[in-house]
């Protein structure tokens, strides 16, 4: 997965809270099923889900995207 931040405030405080960030989006992979994980129209609900919790997360400013490099279901 990749966050497409073009702010290097932004930059800095996500690498900061790097942990954080990881820990948020394994709780919200973690509670969706395979099927919803498979959906091509879920993962785009998934994916604003994630760039609204990441940058409630930020305080310096927000990311611009979320993009799913490589997807592989279990």
């Amino acid at each position: 997965m990749a966050l497409e931040i073009s702010n290097p405030l932004v930059e800095e405080e996500a690498t900061a809270r790097e942990a954080q960030v990881r820990d948020l989006l394994i709780e919200i992979l973690g509670r969706r099923t395979v099927q919803e994980l498979s959906s091509l129209e879920m993962r785009d609900y998934i994916r604003d889900e994630i760039q609204t919790s990441v940058n409630d997360l930020l305080t310096s400013g927000e990311i611009e995207g979320v993009y799913f490099s490589n997807f592989v279901l279990q």
